[in-house]
């Protein structure tokens, strides 16, 4: 404005001028501001705080939080997110305004000595209030501020998996989450602070962010030291939707690998020239149904007697029959089976589960006794048992 017809206004004029100014240029319209001085003179032409770090009182939804120490200095109570430091020439603005919601005073670079010690900012010219409401902006970019897009096929951390802080910039991934086998996978690692709750997205390959994979870990690069060990995580991947991972689609799984397809491998249980009562506990676990194969190779003409129990009971021991059913019948088709004499005995036993899905069916275990307490019973003799474990 020309000097002249600035002065050959009354105060009253220019009062009302000024205020227009102010209402126009910082009432409306967020962070964009234009100062002028008393004289009318504009002091910083636009300056733009929309995409930088914003600095308020507890309880006023900013990047990080700030309090008034005195007339003079405020205090810086927690840093933005991946910054551990604040110089003067971070700073843009510091507005004041009354209890009562008025603005009082703007601060710039420019109109008022700014400095700065450690986590405590003196403003020489300012005034604070007891109960002023004070706002930083900075000239700090937020993170990922150019934008880009973050979108994931899947979510580390909320959908499956853990992310746990490693360092200040190094992540690592456990559990279950689809393989990563390029760095281009990974599209971004969001983490919300746990004492200001604010969060931040790095978006791979956006606003000088580089983060890379190797082995579970997550490394960050461009984006200063971020992380601390109380935040929470958040990973977006791309990867084969789980619709058509066999690993991480139970539906697939059943499919490709049915419950019919469930086997154990053939235990055996070897007897040589044995004596008195032996006994063998068959656990079953989530295996409804089982078979044997008995089999006998005698020389002397000993005899023994086979027999098959049950018992839902998990202190049942083959030290005695306490807790045991007598399942011989069920299993072998008969009571007992003696054998004697010489030569070769087989006999099968089977125990057949419920044909549904998986899980316990039946007693808890089962047990299989041999008693040569006969006369010379088990000598010169060869036994083994043949187990199979199945759907």
């Amino acid at each position: 404005m020309d000097n002249q017809i600035w002065d050959s206004l009354n105060p009253e004029t220019k009062t009302l001028f000024l205020k227009a100014l102010e209402n126009a240029y910082t009432g409306g319209s967020g962070n964009r501001v234009i100062l002028v001085d008393q004289s009318g003179n504009f002091l910083t032409g636009d300056t733009e705080f929309t995409s930088n770090y914003v600095g308020k009182l507890t309880g006023g939804n900013g990047d990080f939080i700030i309090s008034r120490d005195a007339n003079t200095t405020i205090d810086i109570d927690s840093f933005p997110i991946g910054i551990t430091a604040i110089r003067a020439d971070d700073i843009g603005l510091i507005r004041q305004v009354n209890v009562a919601g008025k603005w009082v005073a703007d601060y710039t670079p420019k109109t008022a000595n700014i400095t700065v010690a450690g986590s405590r900012i003196t403003v020489a010219d300012a005034i604070f209030g007891a109960t002023d409401v004070l706002v930083l902006f900075t000239t700090i970019a937020r993170a990922a501020a150019a934008g880009g897009s973050a979108n994931a096929g899947f979510m580390i951390g909320s959908w499956n998996g853990t992310v746990t802080y490693a360092s200040t910039t190094t992540l690592v991934l456990t559990g279950a989450y689809p393989a990563i086998n390029f760095n281009s996978q990974i599209v971004y690692i969001k983490h919300i602070n746990s004492t200001t709750n604010v969060s931040a997205i790095f978006i791979n390959g956006q606003s000088g962010v580089t983060i890379t994979h190797a082995g579970g870990t997550l490394t960050i690069v461009g984006a200063g030291t971020p992380f601390l060990a109380t935040d929470a995580y958040e990973v977006g991947i791309n990867a084969l939707p789980i619709a058509l991972d066999d690993v991480m689609n139970v539906y697939n799984v059943m499919m490709r690998n049915p419950v019919y397809a469930h086997y154990v491998d053939v235990e055996n249980w070897a007897l040589t020239d044995v004596t008195g009562i032996q006994r063998r506990i068959v656990y079953v676990n989530t295996y409804p149904s089982w078979c044997m194969q008995a089999e006998a190779n005698q020389t002397g003409g000993q005899t023994g007697t086979l027999k098959a129990y049950k018992s839902n009971v998990a202190s049942a021991s083959t030290s005695s029959l306490t807790n045991w059913v007598d399942d011989s019948t069920g299993i072998l088709g008969a009571g007992s089976i003696v054998f004697g004499g010489t030569g070769a005995f087989q006999q099968w036993g089977e125990n057949n589960g419920p044909a549904s899905s998986p899980g316990p069916k039946g007693p808890l275990k089962y047990m299989i006794e041999l008693d040569f307490t006969a006369a010379g019973a088990g000598v010169d003799m060869a036994y083994n048992i043949y187990i199979r474990k199945f759907y």
